[in-house]
């Protein structure tokens, strides 16, 4: 008797390049939830590129329990109108020193009254993992509040890319 091949029967390194083309909150609330051996496979998964900008707050909440930080490569946070105060929220979960495979940080909608947080947080950041791509965007802001942010960062030699807007 012949056994058809099926998608369960393919190699863990398979799904693991299949999802190296899918964006963290599909893998995580989606593919994760298809069945047992997709939910261990996203357990096992260490590349995941998190945008929680326009995540809603429980999926954020159900993301951050399902990841491990040392698992993310690239990540966006936001303290927009939907996602308040999210860049404190998603620190407050997890110690940065875990953060160790991180190499892209993007975080929107920084307001100077956060500055103090965001300076320390980034100093934690810097000493353990290497940044290569780092992005901010503030949408009221003096600069001069943020230079000293912004001074740990640039000189960090892993550094490829800075985006800096106000």
């Amino acid at each position: 008797m012949y056994n058809s091949p099926s998608l369960q029967s393919l190699p863990v390194e398979i799904f693991y390049r299949i999802l190296d083309h899918i964006d963290g909150e599909t893998i995580l609330l989606s593919f994760r939830k298809v069945c047992k051996k997709f939910k261990a496979i996203t357990n096992t998964y260490n590349r995941y590129e998190l945008d929680f900008s326009s995540m809603s707050k429980t999926d954020f909440d159900f993301a951050c329990r399902a990841i491990r930080p040392e698992d993310v490569i690239s990540l966006t946070l936001s303290n927009g109108d939907h996602t308040p105060d999210q860049i404190n929220q998603f620190f407050s979960l997890f110690t940065i020193d875990r953060l160790i495979r991180l190499r892209s940080l993007t975080l929107l909608h920084v307001y100077n009254k956060n500055t103090d947080e965001l300076q320390t947080i980034l100093n934690q950041i810097l000493t353990v993992c290497t940044l290569t791509s780092f992005s901010i965007q503030s949408k009221y802001g003096d600069k001069m509040q943020l230079q000293p942010l912004l001074s740990s960062i640039i000189t960090q030699s892993t550094l490829r890319r800075l985006d800096f807007g106000i």
